[in-house]
């Protein structure tokens, strides 16, 4: 560390008048480089995603007047739909694009004055940073920086008396729609109007500070009421802010590669340092220390919001750290015989090495590049036609809607409330069904007990939904009953099926359920964490609570990083080994975790008695091995029994029996597999899943009749090096014969997906027209290859989208 400076230059670049007309055009590059890098017009309308269904729902809940922090309760605010990235909604584009003009052209601003105090050189070096950080600028890199330009301005006009007051306003108004997006910028917008203060009080102007406070508290509580919110909600949505942020780092951390945690420290420790001469400034200005004390925590937060999910985010920290030390460099820039050129090179370095790695983790340099010049092109030949993008989105919104269409689950809905579990809430307002969310509407953002709490009192109240779309998915290999989780057992104590459609099974409320109790403190146990514990057998559902405490050196890594995740591994009867995640901020609010129910397929057969894995043993580890010593050599934990209702297929209603076959049009009469059949996706479909030798057959009312639907192996079958000696399976269609009348053949196919390319993939077959006599079932069987040294491990047949039709109809 010799070649750093061993002592502070305080020396001071103030905002000078524009020296040259080369001066002027550069801060003018500069300024339009930074609006092509911000502003965007929005992608088109989400279907299914999850990110694009939370930006939907933020939409959706502003054209309503739901009230933020009671019921909507999210990371984001009331004006969340407003980042550069949302998803197009029919009914707030308008207000989306205006307001992305608006920012773009404060945050020109913003930096056109700036870039005035540079030479020519440094104005377009800043044009250039801007251009290639864009990717990152339009997430969120280019909001912090704008409140970080703003505090520089603040300070420098602290001691001028009237300067700037309409640019200011602006900035301001600005910067407190910026914080009604998402809680980050509400914490910031409140750090950045006490920056304001301190620096109107140490230029000793009081009433000057008095007047700001009450021209910034009535922007942002006008803006807040603008949008539909209450006074009185302002305080809840902050709470709530608060809870979100204590779990967010339990649940939502991801731990990267060391190679990236690393960069980051190294990144940060450069910045930093070019922060020093701000922070540690000689002399009575104590204004220039606060500036540095508010960029430090501008850091600090884009640190966090990079480094705690540490995935593509990490390049939120990048970006903002390399403008960051960018911006503090230029202001300690003064003509000397001595100028040290340690702190260019330094943020030369932290800016190559962190657009290095961004794009790599962007997808590569080329595929980065090309798309983000493609939105940037888009964007700004929409900025006058703003109509022409949104009868581009409203056709995709269209379009949306077709894809996702649920016809039966309309019918069966009409009018009544509906919610969605987990995340794929965009299908619902496509669907343009009546939605009533959970507080907390997608499920992985229940990121504490006290959430989960939130979202279960909603489902079990006397108004909560009628109906709910099911669909049992979790992100980042959760244990399923992990995530939301005592809103799933809600939906599994107090709704029952009554449909399937395109990956969604209907539930509709059909029992009144107390909320879930935590186990009594004698049912609590200990183990050392990494011991495997028994799950004893039981006659009815199993809730899991536990308690794991970090080390203290867990908790330092904790303050620095992200928490460490742990994993659940689940040893099952039916001999496997899974690993799941669970949060250790949702310890205490119970997870289902007998039986094991990973998606909708092994729901629906446990329900019906057809199929359920349970766990034998448990036990929790760190996640990444090598993280282990971080938390607590011991924790607690408690199995609950928890009444879950489920039926017999065979005292089913019809209706409700044919939504365990999702695409058949008519419920089998029999099946026979050497394991239980269950549905379960393929590819993309749902497949009813018989290993061979198996058999399921049909009984028909009387009439002539014909068959369509598609079969298969299942694709993990024909996965490299899974069943090397494998040689696929056939199908006959036949209508069963009897004593007096042999059976008829219909169809027959044989498949090897393992070396005919053409095998692979759900296949479509047709039977041809025959004759029901509404007693003689027609089989459909499956059977293995006829080569005697062939493996049969891997004859996993799949049948699905069966449709039988009178032979005068078109089959569909």
């Amino acid at each position: 560390m010799s070649h750093l400076p061993t002592t502070v230059d305080d020396r001071w670049q103030p905002a000078p008048a524009v020296r040259s007309g080369g001066s002027l055009l550069g801060a003018l590059l500069a300024g339009i480089a930074a609006f092509v890098a911000l502003f965007r017009v929005g992608i088109p309308a989400a279907i299914d995603s999850l990110d694009g269904s939370w930006t939907a729902v933020l939409s959706w809940a502003f054209s309503r007047g739901l009230q933020s922090g009671s019921d909507i309760v999210f990371t984001y605010g009331p004006l969340g739909f407003l980042i550069p990235i949302a998803n197009y909604h029919p009914q707030t584009y308008t207000l989306y694009f205006a307001a992305q003009v608006l920012l773009g052209v404060t945050w020109a601003l913003l930096v056109t004055r700036f870039a005035l105090r540079l030479p020519t050189a440094a104005q377009l070096a800043l044009a250039l940073l801007l251009l290639a950080w864009a990717p990152m600028i339009m997430v969120d890199v280019g909001w912090y920086l704008m409140f970080a330009l703003a505090a520089v301005f603040v300070q420098e006009d602290a001691r001028s008396r009237g300067a700037g007051a309409p640019f200011g306003l602006l900035v301001l108004f600005a910067l407190s729609v910026i914080a009604l997006t998402k809680f980050t910028f509400l914490l910031l917008w409140l750090a950045f109007v006490g920056h304001a203060l301190l620096q109107l009080l140490l230029a000793r102007r009081p009433r000057a500070a008095a007047a700001a406070a009450a021209i910034a508290m009535a922007l942002l509580l006008g803006l807040w009421t603008a949008a539909g919110q209450h006074l009185a909600s302002l305080p809840s949505f902050f709470r709530r802010g608060l809870e979100i942020s204590g779990g967010y780092n339990s649940s939502m951390g991801y731990t990267p590669e060391l190679s990236i945690d690393l960069a980051g420290l190294t990144v940060l420790a450069v910045t930093v340092a070019c922060l020093a001469p701000l922070l540690l400034a000689r002399g009575p200005d104590r204004g220039r220390r606060a500036l540095g004390a508010f960029l430090l925590l501008t850091l600090a937060l884009t640190w966090k919001a990079g480094y705690i999910r540490a995935d593509g985010h990490v390049c939120i920290f990048l970006g903002a750290a390399s403008l960051i030390a960018f911006l503090a460099v230029a202001l300690r820039r003064a003509p000397a015989p001595e100028r040290r050129l340690w702190q260019p090179a330094a943020v030369a370095a932290i800016s190559l090495a962190g657009l290095l790695l961004t794009y790599i983790l962007l997808g590569g340099f080329a595929p980065t590049a090309r798309n983000n010049l493609n939105f940037v092109s888009f964007s700004l030949r929409n900025l006058f036609t703003p109509s022409r993008v949104r009868d581009a989105y409203q056709a995709s919104w269209q379009m949306g809607a077709r894809q996702v269409d649920l016809p039966a689950s309309r019918e069966r809905i009409g009018g009544a409330g509906v919610d969605l579990l987990m995340y794929e809430q965009g299908v619902v307002l496509l669907n343009d069904f009546n939605y009533t969310p959970r507080p907390a509407f997608q499920g992985y953002s229940t990121h504490t007990t006290a959430l989960a709490r939130l979202n279960e009192t909603r489902l079990l109240s006397a108004d909560g939904p009628q109906f709910l779309l099911f669909k049992l998915q979790a992100i980042d290999a959760y244990l399923p009953g992990n995530e939301d989780p005592l809103a799933q057992l809600a939906a599994l104590r107090a709704y029952a099926p009554v449909g399937y459609e395109k990956g969604y099974v209907l539930l509709e409320r059909s029992a009144a359920a107390a909320p879930l109790q935590p186990p009594p403190a004698e049912q609590w146990r200990e183990a050392a964490f990494g011991e495997p514990f028994a799950v004893p057998a039981a006659a009815t559902a199993q809730v899991l609570f536990y308690r794991v405490e970090l080390s203290t050196l867990g908790k330092l890594y904790t303050a620095v990083f992200r928490e460490p995740a742990i994993s659940l591994q689940v040893t099952a009867d039916d001999g496997s080994t899974r690993d799941y995640r669970v949060a250790r901020s949702r310890g205490d609010a119970g997870s289902l975790v007998s039986p094991l129910l990973p998606d909708n397929a092994a729901y629906l057969s446990w329900y019906a008695r057809k199929h359920e894995v349970h766990p034998t043993t448990l036990r929790f580890l760190a996640r990444a091995p090598a993280l282990a010593s971080l938390f607590a050599p011991r924790v607690r934990y408690a199995l609950q029994p928890v009444d879950l209702p489920r039926k017999d297929l065979a005292e089913l209603p019809e209706a409700a029996r044919r939504s365990f076959y999702p695409g058949f049009s008519h419920v089998p009469h029999a099946e026979k597999s050497p394991v239980p059949p269950q549905m379960i996706r393929n590819l993309g479909e749902d497949m009813l899943f018989m290993h061979a030798p198996s058999m399921v057959d049909f009984v028909l009312p009387p009439g002539r009749w014909r068959a369509q639907g598609r079969f298969g192996l299942r694709s993990q079958a024909y996965a490299p090096g899974v069943c090397p000696s494998s040689d696929g399976a056939s199908l006959q269609v036949f209508l069963a014969g009897s004593d007096a009348q042999p059976a008829q053949a219909l169809f027959s196919r044989h498949i090897d997906p393992l070396r005919v390319d053409t095998d692979r993939g759900n296949l479509p077959f047709e039977v041809p027209a025959f004759d029901s006599d509404g007693r003689t079932p027609i089989v459909f069987r499956f059977s293995g290859g006829e080569t005697p040294q062939a493996s049969t491990d891997c004859d996993w047949t799949v049948l699905g989208a069966l449709q039988f039709v009178p032979a005068n109809a078109a089959a569909h």
